[in-house]
């Protein structure tokens, strides 16, 4: 398996730099194109100069929030990550007009999925996408493949995404990529670290992933009362970094907003129940910037030689100037490619708020044995300790904001008489 990724303002760049390292045009070649433009045109013309070069590839491109280059964030230019593997079948489809988002998920299953099947790598559109539906249509044909991606971005406009294949660029759709061989070593990891803030909260009414009453008031209006009138005014661009938490299946799970509605409803990147109790989050710097070495520790005992990474738009808006350190020392250990997504697919489940890593190798079975951990440094940067500091404020201020309130909860129903409770 050989792995490159290009990072290129203009077509003649990345062209040059295939020429420069002699990228084979073959049906075993997946070429992912991660966009920063959500120029239709743009993206058209992409299409075709890659087509025209690789005419035998297997393309699968979408618009971002961001790329990720080798161990770089990259807002300016477009990557593609060309992978051509030895042992490996790869296969795509595109499916253009979405109805329901879990039918999408079965039917692209169904025509990609084989006995042989390790990963698919998948993206949707990211204005109106249910990711749940998506992952869960999927896995209803074959629960064992790991679905790895995520949903489309456009900088935060919210005004259209965009995916594409080697035959048309689409907006509102789907496209995936399926790899299979026995061959193949799937390597996955997740990264969350988004803690809970704040009283819990009721999910009174909501279909899918459209969420209308929390607490039996509009979902928009509970915005606007605990992150204040500005901060909702102006979702789901601002705000993002600010998830509604909830338990599912043993699994914290974190759903973001992606759009809203004239009605008070909020359109979330995955579904809620009504019943779901759910707290706000908020991302913890110093657990973000801590773990990323150790789970890169973990994956370099495993035979990888290429990494993508899925990353969640609100990890690169809540440390700007940070997030490359996140990235950094995957990159130092395979060529990394990726993009900041409006949702993460992890297997059969969507997360939000959430850094996913896919790793492969065609190296056969695991390394029979297992090298130490390599030691990634943890690299200083000035605004690391004041996000470590105010994470710190948050979560200690939270537990005894806690702890107060179980005191008072024990005095209350302990009390065997009248409690009187004068306001001061």
């Amino acid at each position: 398996m050989k792995h490159i990724v290009t990072c290129h303002r203009n077509s003649q760049e990345w062209k040059t730099l295939c020429s420069q390292k002699a990228i084979v045009d073959s049906p075993s070649l997946l070429i992912q194109a991660f966009c920063a433009d959500p120029n239709p045109k743009k993206l058209e013309n992409l299409r075709k100069d890659l087509v025209q070069l690789f005419p035998q590839a297997v393309i699968v491109g979408t618009t971002t929030d961001g790329g990720i280059c080798q161990t770089e964030v990259v807002l300016d230019r477009d990557i593609l990550s060309f992978t051509l593997f030895e042992k490996t079948r790869v296969r795509s489809h595109l499916i253009e007009e979405i109805e329901d988002f879990h039918t999408a998920g079965r039917v692209m299953a169904e025509h990609l999925i084989d006995e042989e099947t390790r990963a698919i790598i998948a993206f949707i559109d990211g204005m109106e996408g249910n990711g749940d539906a998506f992952v869960e249509g999927a896995a209803s044909v074959n629960d064992a493949v790991h679905v790895a991606g995520g949903l489309s971005g456009d900088f935060a406009r919210f005004e259209g995404t965009y995916v594409f294949d080697r035959n048309r660029v689409v907006r509102g759709g789907a496209v995936a990529a399926a790899l299979s061989s026995l061959s193949l070593t799937v390597t996955t990891r997740y990264s969350f670290n988004w803690n809970r803030i704040g009283k819990h909260l009721q999910i009174t009414s909501a279909e899918g992933n459209v969420v209308h009453t929390i607490d039996n008031r509009p979902a928009w209006e509970i915005y606007a009362y605990y992150l204040g009138e500005e901060i909702a005014q102006r979702l789901p661009a601002t705000g993002i970094e600010f998830p509604l938490i909830m338990d599912r299946e043993g699994q914290t799970v974190a759903r973001a907003v992606i759009n809203t509605r004239p009605d008070g409803s909020l359109v979330f990147a995955g579904e809620f129940r009504e019943g779901d109790e759910v707290q706000f989050g908020y991302g913890n710097a110093e657990l973000i910037l801590d773990e990323a070495p150790d789970v890169a520790s973990d994956m370099a005992r495993h035979p990888v030689e290429a990494i993508y990474i899925y990353s969640c738009m609100a990890r690169r808006r809540f440390m700007p100037d940070a997030i490359d350190k996140e990235i950094e020392p995957f990159g130092n250990i395979a060529p990394t490619a990726g993009f900041f997504t409006y949702g993460e697919f992890y297997g059969r489940h969507l997360l939000n708020e959430t850094m996913t890593i896919l790793a492969l190798g065609e190296g056969g079975e695991a390394l029979p044995e297992r090298p130490p951990k390599r030691s990634f440094p943890r690299r200083d940067h000035p605004l690391r300790w004041t996000l470590r500091a105010l994470s710190h404020l948050i979560d200690v201020s939270t537990r005894e904001l806690n702890r107060q309130k179980e005191e008072f909860r024990a005095i209350f129903e302990q009390s065997k008489g009248a409690i009187a409770i004068i306001e001061p």
